[in-house]
């Protein structure tokens, strides 16, 4: 009868244990797992997106070497046609070739983003294949965030 009592108190121990504690071997790690994956899905997102708008930067900046391009086909055009003095024919093709180095400049900038998105998508695809370290997901989110501001600041920019 005793051994009896002390089994049923055992089993309760166990069961309010089981009930009322966090299981520190299963519970912990699973729920880390499960943020780090949502940590990395939500950077492979925004990494995408910034490959997006490194696209979207590049398209504009095409665009806008086709219309200098059609700038200097006018110039070839006769002066009767173009209604340019020699005088605003210098002027035009010195204001055509600053737009055009400032596009350059421009497109170079768009070039930079490039080599620290593709090292970020790098790193991010070897801690997913491998162990995930949350302090590299922390230094690469803040990496985007300062890639995003600079992308935004490019783009206002190429809109003046």
């Amino acid at each position: 009868m005793m051994h009896r009592h002390r089994y049923t108190v055992l089993i309760a121990c166990v069961c309010i244990g089981a009930l009322g504690m966090p299981r520190p071997l299963g519970g912990a790690p699973r729920k880390h797992k499960e943020d780090m994956w949502r940590s990395s899905q939500g950077l492979v997102s925004r990494l995408g997106a910034e490959w997006y708008k490194i696209g979207v930067l590049r398209r504009e900046l095409a665009s806008m070497n086709d219309v200098l391009a059609d700038l200097r086909n006018i110039e070839l055009f006769p002066e009767p046609l173009t209604g340019l003095s020699e005088k605003g024919l210098v002027s035009f093709d010195k204001r055509v070739e600053t737009i055009e180095k400032r596009l350059k400049r421009i497109s170079g900038r768009v070039d930079d983003f490039k080599t620290p998105l593709s090292d970020a998508m790098a790193i991010l695809r070897e801690m997913v294949v491998d162990q995930p370290v949350k302090d590299m997901v922390e230094i690469l989110e803040e990496g985007d965030l300062e890639r995003i501001e600079r992308m935004l600041a490019l783009k206002h920019e190429i809109d003046d």
